[in-house]
């Protein structure tokens, strides 16, 4: 006997897509000058880098930076619990990653290193992660800068990389993403240049870049009396 589901021909409501709040590159660029001198400004950095994961980037030891190459590996993330903080393996299996910081970090990074004495163990210290995040935030208020959360620090560098030409699947693999999808519907954004150079190349596709390509040995009349031409 087959059992009749009288919902299966009912269309659910359309969930309203997230997006996340970001900053222009120019904000954020703003964001990481302003940051200099905050005692969590080596997360920050970690962060607004390579687009981590809160909890990755409060996992992370000065002893995992490689100060030659930049290779950061991605391997844990910090949480607090009701027993304390624990170290857990990262959110996905592909979340286990190599990354690497861009000279202007790396060499933040080493300066703030060395200016605290070649500290070792976790770049936060002795801070947790509430208190990490307590301290970015009232030194952006203190001092009037672009606000953001961590969360969305990393929504901002997964969205200025899509929008400079990186790949959604190279984006995907940075951020240790289990599946493609998810980068496709948070940061494959339809921006005016990425629409423009793609009618570009369909137009030259076709026959030309201008109207007077497209419609070369027609003339072109006008759809009524006294109107100008469709093309224009």
């Amino acid at each position: 006997m087959r059992v009749y589901d009288p919902t299966q021909h009912v269309e659910k409501p359309r969930v309203p897509a997230y997006r996340p709040e970001t900053l222009t590159h120019r904000r954020l660029k703003r964001l990481i000058r302003g940051m200099a001198g905050c005692e969590a400004e080596p997360t920050f950095v970690l962060s607004a880098a390579l687009g981590l994961r809160p909890g990755e980037s409060y996992a992370l030891r000065w002893e995992q930076i490689n100060w030659r190459t930049g290779l950061v590996p991605i391997r844990a993330t910090l949480q607090l619990a009701s027993d304390g903080l624990n170290e857990w393996p990262t959110k996905t299996a592909k979340g286990e990653r190599d990354l690497y910081l861009p000279p202007w970090a790396l060499d933040r990074l080493h300066q703030i290193w060395v200016e605290r004495g070649r500290p070792r163990g976790r770049i936060i210290g002795g801070m947790k992660p509430g208190q990490v995040t307590y301290r970015i935030q009232r030194w952006i208020k203190q001092h009037r800068l672009p606000r953001v959360t961590m969360k969305n620090l990393r929504h901002t560098w997964a969205t200025i990389a899509a929008q400079s030409g990186v790949t959604i699947e190279l984006v995907a693999s940075m951020l240790g993403h289990a599946n493609v999808g998810t980068s496709y519907r948070y940061y494959y954004a339809l921006t005016r240049a990425a629409v423009t150079r793609a009618q570009r190349r369909v137009s030259r596709r076709l026959l030309g870049k201008t109207s007077d390509d497209m419609y070369k040995g027609i003339v072109l009349m006008p759809a009524f009396p006294g109107a100008l031409p469709a093309a224009a």
